[in-house]
């Protein structure tokens, strides 16, 4: 027989030290992963309970919000919320439940409820 050939030589490169990672990478992150949420949630209790239970409801409707970053996001929390709340009395008690830290008062100025 004889010796073998090796078919490919790698170089070993310099290990590089972690950055912060840049938003500007991941285009479009959280409109996808609000998206992925909704898809799953679609007609699954076993997935809406999961997302209530880890506080999902709130931060799907913290993204109920125009984001220039990431078009469409707000449609697809939207969505994701109606998947969400969908057949599901205590997901709905969740968002029921929910009371606004802010609000317009009579000249139009947004202020805390506190406030008013």
């Amino acid at each position: 027989m004889g010796k073998a050939i090796p078919i490919l030589q790698l170089k070993r490169r310099p290990v590089q030290e972690p950055t912060e990672a840049d938003p500007s990478e991941f285009p479009y992150l959280k409109r996808d992963l609000i998206r992925v949420l909704g898809t799953l949630a679609y007609r699954n209790r076993a997935v809406q309970d999961r997302i209530r239970q880890c506080g999902g409801v709130q931060v799907v409707m913290g993204h109920c919000v125009i984001d220039e970053r990431n078009p469409y996001l707000r449609e697809h929390a939207v969505f994701t919320l109606r998947n969400l709340l969908e057949q599901n009395v205590e997901n709905q008690g969740v968002v029921r439940e929910m009371k606004p830290l802010r609000g317009f008062d009579a000249d139009g100025i947004l202020r805390d409820i506190a406030e008013s």
